[in-house]
C-alpha cells in the first residue's frame, strides 16, 4: 500500500522501513496485552496447590505419550499451518511479481485483501469444528492445500489480467489455511494436560514454525533456481503438506470433548 501513495525514490529511500516501525509498535501492544492476561482457573490452581512442573520441558520430554503428540504437531497441525501459510501469503505475492509479471503495487493490494480475509474466515471451520470435531477440518484443509498449491499456481500465469480472478484463486488458498489454523487454538489445548500444557504446545509450534514454515522460502527459491522452474520449487511445500496430511491422517486423535482441567 505504501507503494500506492508514495513514489519509487521515496520507498526505495525510507518507505520499505515503516512496516517495520510499525511491527515494533504492534509488538509492544502485544506484550502489554500478555501482561494483563490472567492464567486459566485450572492452571491457578495447580499453582496454589504446588503442582506445577518445575522443569515442563524435561517432563514433557520424558513423558512418551506427550512427547508423541509434540512430534505430532511438529509435522502435522504445526508444520502444515506454517507451510499453508508461506504459500497462501508469503511465496504467492513473490510468484505473482516475478513469475506472472504483475504490478508490485497490484500485488501488494491482493495480498493486503487476502490477508484481511483470514480472520472472518477463521470462524466458520472454528464454529464447524465445535460440531462435527477437530480432526475432519483440519484433515480437510490440509487435504485442501495438497490437492491445489500446484494447479492453483500453475493457473495463475493465464489469469494475470482477470484480478477478480486471481483473488479468487487465491482465497481457495486462504481458505486451506483458516481451515487448519481455525480449530488450531482449542486441538493445541485440548491435546495435553493443564500442568505442562504451555510447554508441550508453545515448543513444537514455535520450532515447526521456524524450522518448517521460516525454511520454505529459502528451499523453494533454491530448488527452483537448480532447475530453472518456479513450478519445481513449490514441490518442497507440496512435499511438506503431504507429510503433515499423512502424519495427522494416522496420528492425530479427536479432541472435540477433552476435558482442558485435566
Amino acid at each position: 500500500m505504501l507503494q500506492t501513495w508514495l513514489s519509487p525514490e521515496e520507498f526505495t529511500s525510507w518507505g520499505w522501513r515503516v512496516p517495520f516501525l510499525f511491527s515494533a509498535i504492534l509488538l509492544l501492544l502485544s506484550f502489554k496485552a500478555r501482561l494483563a492476561l490472567l492464567e486459566s482457573p485450572v492452571f491457578s490452581e495447580l499453582k496454589d496447590t504446588g503442582n506445577t512442573s518445575p522443569t515442563p520441558l524435561r517432563d514433557c520430554l520424558q513423558d512418551p505419550p506427550t512427547f508423541k503428540r509434540m512430534l505430532l504437531l511438529f509435522f502435522g497441525v504445526s508444520a502444515g499451518g506454517s507451510v499453508l501459510f508461506f504459500s497462501s501469503q508469503v511465496y504467492l505475492a513473490v510468484y505473482l511479481k516475478t513469475v506472472v509479471h504483475m504490478d508490485a503495487v497490484t500485488v501488494g493490494w491482493l495480498s493486503a485483501a487476502s490477508t484481511v480475509c483470514l480472520f472472518p474466515l477463521k470462524f466458520f471451520p472454528g464454529a464447524l469444528s465445535d460440531r462435527w470435531g477437530r480432526r475432519p477440518v483440519v484433515l480437510f484443509g490440509l487435504a485442501l492445500g495438497v490437492v491445489s498449491i500446484l494447479p492453483l499456481y500453475t493457473a495463475l500465469p493465464f489469469f494475470a489480467d482477470q484480478l477478480a480472478l486471481v483473488f479468487l484463486l487465491q482465497l481457495i488458498l486462504v481458505s486451506a489455511v483458516v481451515f487448519v489454523t481455525g480449530p488450531q487454538t482449542a486441538l493445541l489445548s485440548e491435546l495435553f494436560n493443564a500442568r505442562t500444557r504451555y510447554t508441550a504446545v508453545g515448543s513444537p509450534h514455535s520450532l515447526s514454525a521456524g524450522w518448517i514454515g521460516g525454511l520454505s522460502p529459502y528451499m523453494v527459491n533454491l530448488i527452483a533456481s537448480k532447475s530453472g522452474l518456479a513450478l519445481v520449487g513449490l514441490m518442497y511445500p507440496n512435499a511438506l503438506l503431504l507429510m503433515a496430511l499423512l502424519v495427522c491422517y494416522f496420528k492425530l486423535p479427536e479432541t472435540r470433548r477433552s476435558d482442558l482441567n485435566r
